[in-house]
């Protein structure tokens, strides 16, 4: 499997103790973990150990944004309140 198809996790990076305070939070934390990836880009990005090109940070981010739309029309739509206020994307 190629390494660009594995599942990112903090352990594969190299952490060191000035990074891991600085590792985003998970959006879903149980048996397994789940993170946005616009969140883990930046954060390899602000290392310097990788290079990520602008378009594709951007089309992460862009992904997280419709992500949110989604899940507060789905709200809308369940009779419940919308969550664009209380959790809407950064960056």
């Amino acid at each position: 499997m190629h390494a660009w198809l594995r599942p990112f996790t903090p352990e594969h990076a190299q952490v060191d103790a000035r990074s891991v305070h600085n590792f985003p939070a998970p959006t879903h934390e149980g048996s397994t973990s789940l993170w946005h990836l616009a969140d883990v880009l930046a954060w390899l990005q602000t290392r310097g150990s990788y290079s990520i090109g602008h378009e594709i940070l951007e089309l992460a981010r862009v992904a997280r944004a419709m992500l949110f739309i989604e899940l507060a029309l789905a709200q809308r739509r369940a009779g419940g309140t919308s969550i664009a206020n209380s959790a809407s994307p950064s960056g």
